[in-house]
């Protein structure tokens, strides 16, 4: 894991330092007595992490190498639909920093986890739109993931964007969509 953050960061170092004094906008909360030194400092980077754009363009541009890699992945993410516990769960081999850096939801989530190597299990509003959004927080193609966003599920796509506290632009794709399909049907 380490090796995938070093190899993002390896040019952004003037803009690491220059974001270490930005506000955390509630990614990170450094009054928690229980955290470790070492949970401090990853926490203070997981906020840095997501606030950074270069950061995030620099794991977009790797994102097709390490979009469901097994090999390299934090943890094994199982989802199911929320209020449906006797769904069927789809797994996903994920990456922590793709996550944190693009959603409240998993900044939340991450901090509550242990590290054990056993899956991790969420609910979702629509698990059956899940997989083309989580390949754009993955390679930021968001005409790929444009696409996938149809009149029939752009609603439940768009429970996920807000469930999962997505940012801006992923936002803006769905609103592109919402404009442009949508508001002709009406």
């Amino acid at each position: 894991m380490a090796h995938l953050l070093d190899h993002a960061l390896e040019s952004d170092n003037d803009s690491l330092r220059d974001s270490r004094g930005s506000s955390n906008n509630g990614y990170y909360d450094s009054t928690d007595a229980s955290a470790t030194s070492d949970e401090i400092a990853y926490q203070q980077f997981l906020s840095i992490l997501s606030m950074d754009p270069i950061i995030i363009k620099r794991l977009r541009e790797m994102g097709p190498e390490y979009f469901g890699n097994r090999e390299s992945a934090f943890a094994e993410l199982q989802i199911k639909a929320l209020g449906r516990p006797d769904s069927t769960p789809q797994s996903f081999y994920v990456h922590r920093e793709y996550l944190v850096s693009q959603s409240r939801y998993f900044v939340k989530l991450f901090k509550m986890l242990k590290n054990d190597n056993s899956p991790i299990n969420i609910e979702i509003p629509s698990p059956e739109t899940f997989e083309p959004l989580l390949e754009y927080l993955y390679t930021g193609n968001g005409d790929k993931w444009y696409d996938t966003i149809t009149l029939e599920n752009y609603e439940e796509v768009y429970e996920n964007i807000k469930y999962l506290g997505l940012k801006l632009d992923v936002k803006k794709i769905w609103l592109d969509f919402y404009n442009s399909q949508v508001g002709i049907s009406e």
